[in-house]
């Protein structure tokens, strides 16, 4: 005899709440990302988000779900920096995340690929 809990409609819960656990998850890191995306361009002058970087760079552990090449006037570099490190410490987003900065890069990010522009 099958143990009390272990099939039937204890186990359809128990998939239910895993996939609404899983639901919340991702809604909550959707938010986050479209925080982070929000804050980081405030200060840049223009945006373009870039493909994400896959597990090869950024490891196994970690995804990579937003790349975006932010360019900033030098005068407002210091205000970028200061809120991508206020979002990699915000325990408010709900959900493990980092936010990094990398740079300063050559513009070049900002060059729009064959056709995109219409030409």
């Amino acid at each position: 005899m099958a143990a009390a809990g272990a099939g039937g409609p204890a186990h359809l819960d128990r998939l239910r709440a895993r996939r609404r656990s899983e639901e919340e998850r991702d809604t909550l890191s959707l938010r986050a990302v479209e925080r982070a995306r929000t804050e980081v361009e405030r200060p840049a002058v223009a945006t373009r988000r870039l493909r994400a970087h896959g597990v090869a760079v950024t490891g196994r552990e970690r995804r990579q779900v937003l790349n975006p090449a932010c360019p900033v006037d030098g005068g407002r570099g210091q205000e970028f920096v200061a809120r991508v490190e206020a979002l990699d410490r915000c325990a408010d987003l709900g959900v493990d995340v980092r936010v990094e900065a990398t740079g300063p890069w050559v513009p070049y990010s900002f060059v729009g690929e064959a056709g995109e522009d219409g030409r």
